[in-house]
């Protein structure tokens, strides 16, 4: 065979399309996995000439499709992504061989590391803003709750969209076609639609022959021991003492084909319950009673119990899609994740079903050396697929993990310009992280953080606020990113220390300054003179002292008292 033979691709069941042209690249072989909530990768064999050097920039992240016909005539099955590998892989007299990767355009974000604040925006909204310049249909059909507080912290965006995705019970799947693909999102089995051409699949295990209709010939139905309830807590300072716990069950049934799977049958176990308990389960903190000016939104604790609500039923969901599955082999390149098919004429499985992960094999004839330029028109292809009753609702697993900060952070408090104290009723303050490379310099910059006191009891404690420009020291709550907490403060070379050190390194005590005063001149103090021989006790009032002593007062100097009036 001639390489106008090779790469004449107008009667071949597996053809590519990549930006080099057509009179470059064959496949000869096509391989790789696609699945709901998943990228999907598909390796190709290529052949060129045997006599070429292609430039790699010209293909790598360029767009390429693969065609595979469906020999049951309802036109190409395509494959479209982006080369993110290029590998020349042999060279001979005849050919030269390639391989490469095609993964959706999607991947990329997967290259980078973000660290970022998003406030007062639902899920969705945080989604549409990171997907910004990616094709993504948003196909959803539940309320999602504003989210008070949400950061992506030295994550790629990849894997915080994955995130956020999983945590809501949202799902994704591609659509493709041949000049582009698009993610498309959803949450519930009615945005699901039957695949395209293809009304049902018939089941008949006999393989080879040629038949008109779509088969399948391997089905394999699966049942695995599960939960059985998921119960959540959270907590939340603004209710202290209030019950902020949530709980869901497994569907206790599941009907496929004919069959019907009792999940919660097996109860002769250590553990007959089987409950899976989470805390803190991170919902409480979606909410706050103060907006972000300081002013009062207490209705927005209220949602904080249907939040719960929610995730349970969700986290139960997902137990429940790993309980009941089917496996499936065919030779039908059309079946595509994230659809539905109904089976017909198996024994005890036709039912509707949900398409979870397809994993596909195509090559066509590659004995290319040969002049018989029928060669490669011969295709071999087979699919192994999972999927799962289209009555039981589809939830992603949670593999992507939450980033955790272990240790403590510096930040600095902001506030209005202007301002110089800037505080909401529990005391606590905003601040901006040294790694937020937002312009946001003020009270948008973070959420209302609480400041840790050495003593805090009901109207009584200690009580010192950190002033805007001040820097101190952050902590998470759990190591969740998204539960800040201060827990103190640190001088820096803008905010030094009171005293002159190490001059004065045997002083201590408490300085403050007065309001929209100068710190050198306008203060309140106590010091402790701890110099040998010369210890004493300086209290200092900038202007007025109040002694308050409601019964008997005492006052022992076993040497001289003096008492001066006027000025110093």
């Amino acid at each position: 065979m001639d390489l106008a033979d090779l790469f004449d691709a107008s009667n071949r069941p597996l053809r590519v399309e990549t930006p080099l042209g057509p009179q470059t690249l064959a496949i000869s072989a096509f391989h790789g996995r696609e699945s709901v909530s998943a990228l999907y990768e598909f390796q190709l064999t290529l052949l060129g000439d045997p006599n070429g050097d292609i430039d790699f920039s010209k293909i790598l992240g360029k767009a390429a499709v693969v065609s595979l016909e469906d020999p049951f005539g309802l036109g190409p099955r395509y494959f479209h992504g982006i080369i993110t590998t290029f590998a020349e892989v042999s060279r001979d007299d005849q050919f030269t061989q390639y391989e490469a990767t095609l993964a959706p355009k999607h991947w990329l974000m997967g290259l980078t590391r973000n660290c970022r604040i998003f406030q007062r925006m639902t899920v969705p909204e945080v989604l549409q803003e990171v997907f910004t310049g990616y094709d993504v249909d948003f196909n959803l059909k539940s309320k999602y709750p504003y989210r008070d507080y949400l950061v992506q912290y030295e994550e790629s965006d990849l894997d915080f969209v994955l995130r956020l995705m999983e945590e809501e019970g949202i799902y994704f799947h591609f659509q493709h076609e041949k000049e582009k693909h698009k993610l498309f999102m959803c949450d519930q089995t009615i945005s699901q639609i039957a695949i395209d051409g293809i009304s049902a699949l018939i089941y008949e295990s006999v393989i080879g022959g040629v038949r008109p209709e779509n088969r399948i010939y391997w089905w394999r139905r699966e049942q695995q021991i599960t939960s059985k309830k998921v119960a959540l807590r959270d907590i939340a300072f603004q209710m202290t003492g209030q019950d902020l716990d949530a709980s869901a069950d497994i569907v206790k049934k599941v009907k496929c084909g004919t069959a019907e799977h009792d999940l919660h049958a097996v109860s002769d176990l250590p553990d007959p319950q089987r409950e899976v308990y989470i805390y803190p389960s991170g919902y409480a903190g979606w909410f706050d009673d103060v907006n972000g000016g300081g002013g009062d939104q207490s209705d927005e604790l209220g949602k904080t119990q249907d939040a719960g609500t929610v995730s349970a039923k969700i986290d139960a969901q997902r137990i429940a899609t790993t309980a009941v599955r089917c496996q499936g082999k065919s030779d039908i390149p059309r079946l595509t994740p994230g659809y539905l098919f109904s089976l017909m004429r198996h024994a005890n499985g036709d039912d509707d079903y949900q398409l979870l992960e397809i994993e596909h094999d195509a090559k066509v004839d590659v004995n290319y050396r040969s002049h018989d330029s029928s060669l490669g028109t011969d295709l071999q292809y087979e699919n192994r697929f999972v999927c799962q009753p289209k009555a039981v609702q589809f939830r992603p697993q949670l593999t992507v993990p939450k980033p955790k900060i272990y240790g403590m952070q510096s930040a600095r408090v902001v506030g209005p310009e202007k301002e110089e104290i800037f505080v909401d009723k529990y005391g606590r303050v905003k601040v901006k992280f040294p790694w937020d490379r937002s312009d946001i310099e003020n009270e948008a910059a973070s959420c209302w953080i609480r400041v840790g006191q050495v003593w805090a009891g009901p109207r009584w404690g200690a009580f010192f606020w950190p002033r805007i420009g001040h820097e101190v020291i952050v902590a998470f709550e759990e190591g969740d990113p998204d539960r800040p907490i201060i827990v103190g403060s640190v001088y820096n070379s803008t905010n030094m220390p009171p005293l002159e050190l190490p001059l004065n390194n045997q002083l201590g005590g408490l300085k403050s300054c007065i309001f929209q005063g100068d710190p050198l001149n306008n203060f309140n103090a106590i010091m402790f003179h701890d110099v040998p021989d010369q210890q004493y006790v300086h209290v200092h009032s900038e202007r007025q002292a109040v002694d308050n002593t409601e019964s008997y007062r005492y006052t022992y100097t076993p040497s001289k008292t003096y008492k001066l009036n006027g000025s110093l």
